[in-house]
């Protein structure tokens, strides 16, 4: 049997909101983790592992970069 090691995950899917509204208000990356209290591997396989944390990333910059702001 094999069991993963560490800490298990402090995702939540109520995040993808408040991250999406952090990118859209022009927040950076490191902006977003530290607000999180997370590391940036944490960050990174969030967006690995979860595919609506992705796009919640992705829609938020994707809205600053527009201008719509």
């Amino acid at each position: 049997m094999t069991t993963k090691a560490g800490r298990p995950t402090e995702y939540d899917p109520k995040l993808n909101k408040h991250v999406e509204g952090m990118f859209r208000g022009g927040a950076t990356d490191n902006k977003v983790i530290e607000a999180l209290g997370v590391a940036r591997s944490t960050f990174n396989l969030w967006k690995q592992e979860h595919r609506e944390f992705a796009e919640a990333v992705r829609r938020g910059k994707d809205y600053f970069d527009s201008g719509r702001v």
